[in-house]
């Protein structure tokens, strides 16, 4: 039986601007205050610093006391005692949003198919994570979101809302995807709303997903996945920059020993093809302070960069004639590490 109208309570498990955005969607329809549930606070750290300057977040914990609003920080939810928890507070429905756990059996056993996820990516074609760097990195231009039942198979259960919008970007980046994933997600948050409202029946059956048709690919982790190979050609590189661009640390790659991190590039056309031995080599300088890289047939313009921690101007220090390169042992820890959400720390 579907929870009905204003009085169905939610236990929002997450953190970060999306839950918050649907957080501001319950006030605005005077749903019964919910309950909010995230990770301890010290683990918010990495969010705060990295994303602080994003039009899209929001502190969960800010939001919650602006509201007046019941928060939990917890180290797991699958104990039994958070279930009680959940029981003694009349929860109806359980909405993970941003959420760093897998749910156990028993949990989502215990909810009888009303708990329910936000995916930003469009299943079953983009589970797992990092899907806004994967399609940078494919060249899809199409952001997600998909809200989805929980099963124990992770982001396989039924779809119950789905929409896509075409990011009208030439280059996209983090950011631009975030806009449309924003929009994307309100418009089904307000869906879930208007229908439990309504008292529409089944709304939790959902329609099963293709497995024929999934794709699953990994989380990443900046700090150590964003090891730029120069053999790639001049657009691989140049997406690869954009997919682990702001609001996150950078892709990396090496300047003599030290590390720099690369955080906006442009190509431009080469009169010449560079023979691989010259790829990463720096070959001039811009007026405006940037510097131009040869990789292959094209010019990887290099705008902004992060050295030893401080943002500054590529052409401060990037010299003519030296090169930037990536040690192949850093490489293939890039290409092989599986991030935990947990390990993710803030960056230096």
């Amino acid at each position: 039986m579907t929870p009905k109208g204003k009085d169905s309570r939610f236990c929002i498990i997450g953190g970060g601007g999306l839950p918050c955005l649907f957080i501001h969607e319950l006030v605005n329809y005077n749903f019964t205050k919910p309950l909010i549930v995230t990770w301890k606070d010290h683990l918010h750290s990495r969010d705060r610093m990295l994303l602080k300057d994003s039009p899209f977040y929001e502190d969960i914990f800010k939001v919650c006391d602006n509201y007046d609003i019941p928060l939990l920080e917890v180290e797991n939810p699958n104990k039994s005692k958070f279930l009680d928890v959940l029981d003694k507070e009349g929860i109806d429905i359980v909405f993970s949003i941003c959420s760093r756990w897998i749910f156990s059996k028993h949990f989502i056993k215990s909810f009888k198919g009303k708990i329910i996820n936000i995916h930003l990516g469009d299943l079953p074609q983009e589970r797992g994570g990092a899907i806004v760097s994967r399609k940078i990195l494919n060249g899809n231009n199409m952001a997600s979101a998909t809200i989805h039942v929980i099963t124990p198979a992770i982001d396989q259960g039924p779809i119950i809302y789905k929409d896509n919008l075409e990011v009208k970007a030439k280059y996209p980046t983090v950011h631009s995807f975030n806009e449309y994933e924003n929009k994307i997600a309100k418009k089904l948050f307000k869906q879930l709303l208007e229908d439990l409202v309504s008292g529409k029946e089944d709304l939790f059956i959902g329609t099963k997903q293709d497995n024929e048709q999934s794709i699953y690919l990994p989380q990443l982790y900046t700090e150590v996945n964003g090891a730029i190979d120069w053999s790639w050609t001049a657009n691989e590189i140049e997406r690869f920059i954009r997919a682990f661009g702001p609001p996150f640390p950078g892709a990396f790659t090496f300047y003599g020993k030290e590390k720099v991190s690369i955080l906006k590039s442009s190509i431009r056309n080469s009169p010449y093809n560079f023979h691989p031995y010259y790829s990463g080599r720096i070959i001039g300088k811009k007026d405006d302070g940037s510097v131009k890289v040869a990789v292959g047939k094209k010019i990887l313009i290099i705008h902004e960069i992060r050295y030893k921690g401080d943002l500054i101007v590529p052409s401060s220090v990037l010299k003519l004639s030296r090169i930037l390169h990536t040690p192949i042992e850093t490489l293939e820890i890039a290409r092989a590490y599986l991030v935990k959400y947990d390990k993710m720390e803030p960056p230096n």
